[in-house]
Parts: C-alpha cells; sequence; structure tokens
C-alpha cells in the first residue's frame, strides 16, 4: 500500500492497495514446434484501489474526477511502504471500476478501482542553468546555495558542464563548485575552473556513483538543488559562475 500519493502534484489520499502489472509477454512459434516468449519494452499498468478497510472512498473520487477532467494525461508520484524514495509514472486517463454499498442506490462509494497506463513521455531532458553570481556583479565568495533550483518531478542528474566569466588570479587556485540536494552531494569529484588551466570551462566534476557503478543521481519532486561554492581564487577576483545541469525528468 502506498503511503503517499501525489497526482499532478496534488496530494491525494493514499489508496489501500497499489500493485504493478507487468506487461504479458508475446507467445510466438519457436523452432521444432516449440513457443518462444518475448518480452517487450511496454510500460505496466498501475492498479489502486480505494475503499477496503477504513478509507472512505467518495470524497476521494470526486477530487480525481476533477484532477482528469482537466487533462487526459498524468502525473503519478508515490512511496511505497518499504521504499524510502518516490516513484514516478506518467499515465493517461484511466477507465473507473466502482462497486456501491448495497441498498444505497449509488450514492455513496463503496470501494473503486482506478488502472493507470502508464507511458514514456519524450522528450524528457531538461537543462537548467545554475548561476553564482556576487551582489550587484561583484566578485564571488565562498558559501553554500548561491543558486537555487526546485525540481517539479523526479528524476535523475544525467550529466552537468559549466563555465565562467572571469576566472581571476591566483596561481594553483581556482573556484570550485558542489552540486548538493541537502545533505547530499552529487559531485564526487568537485568542479573547478582553474586559473592555471587558462580555460573557462569546468573542469574535474565527476558525478557520485553507486557501488555498481551506476548512477548515484536520482532526486524527487521538491528537490531543491544548490549551487554551493567551496573555494575560490586567491586574489578573490572570479565572477559569474554557471553550473548546467542535464536533468531527466518525468513530465509535470
Amino acid at each position: 500500500m502506498a503511503n503517499n500519493l501525489f497526482i499532478d502534484n496534488v496530494a491525494v489520499k493514499a489508496p489501500t492497495m497499489i500493485s504493478i502489472r507487468p506487461p504479458s509477454p508475446t507467445d510466438y512459434p519457436g523452432p521444432a514446434g516449440g513457443r518462444q516468449q518475448v518480452y517487450n519494452e511496454t510500460p505496466p499498468t498501475i492498479e489502486m484501489t480505494w475503499g477496503m478497510g477504513a478509507v472512505e472512498p467518495t470524497s476521494i473520487y470526486n477530487t480525481l474526477r476533477q484532477l482528469f477532467i482537466a487533462r487526459k494525461d498524468h502525473v503519478l508520484s508515490w512511496k511505497d511502504e518499504n521504499d524510502l524514495r518516490f516513484r514516478y509514472a506518467n499515465v493517461f486517463f484511466p477507465p473507473v471500476s466502482v462497486g456501491s454499498q448495497a441498498g444505497r442506490r449509488g450514492q455513496a462509494l463503496d470501494i473503486f478501482t482506478l488502472l493507470f497506463h502508464e507511458h514514456k513521455p519524450s522528450p524528457s531532458l531538461v537543462i537548467v542553468e545554475l548561476l553564482a553570481r556576487g551582489t550587484g556583479g561583484a566578485n564571488l565568495t565562498t558559501g553554500d546555495g548561491k543558486a537555487k533550483y526546485t525540481a517539479p518531478a523526479g528524476g535523475f542528474l544525467m550529466a552537468a558542464d559549466g563555465n565562467i566569466t572571469v576566472l581571476g588570479t591566483g596561481a594553483g587556485t581556482q573556484t570550485e563548485v558542489q552540486l548538493s540536494v541537502a545533505a547530499k552531494d552529487y559531485f564526487s569529484t568537485t568542479g573547478k575552473f582553474k586559473v592555471d588551466s587558462g580555460s573557462n570551462l569546468m573542469e574535474d566534476a565527476v558525478l557520485a556513483l553507486n557501488a555498481d557503478g551506476t548512477l548515484n543521481t536520482s532526486f524527487d519532486r521538491g528537490a531543491v538543488f544548490e549551487l554551493d561554492l567551496d573555494s575560490v581564487p586567491s586574489g578573490g577576483n572570479s565572477k559569474d559562475a554557471r553550473v548546467r545541469l542535464h536533468l531527466m525528468m518525468f513530465r509535470v
């Protein structure tokens, strides 16, 4: 059962039951009279049911109905009981199965189920530029949260690049940047704008990885990305550091 649910970023009472139905395999004739099953990449169907136990479904149904009138495709965000992170899915307007209490002439709902058919929207790549700039165009100084961006949906940081307008001076020094969300750093190696390199492009930045080598850069809806400045050149005269985030996000 989901313990948190949002539809199009609107909080909705969690269903009493949720299940994800993967697509059925396609069966083909195989060699020597055998059969071959092929599992395609069709997205699954997400089934949500309200009305079992203590959950009263009528008001929930009315809330959902208003959301479905507004548009035909939606974003689901939910968190499973045994999962500390939100899951996301882009879905189409679902068919509705309703059961009414006996003797109530359909005035109150006893139970209803929605089958959300997931789809993969394209494109879903968003590029966001964070600009760290001193007040009134002044030189950069160290500190956290020099620029911020709030993600409207969950997803993954796929890549990052950047440039700086003025490198500043000071042999062997640099403007050093970190990207963070709350206590999580997204660069395992910080990005640097090095005075000695003479390049105004960000160097050395490495995205955080899991133990198996996959990217550890997922984020939830509402995540606030912050651009932190960990150091500046000894000359104290660097200006305007830009870091671009390549975010693969679910549609809002």
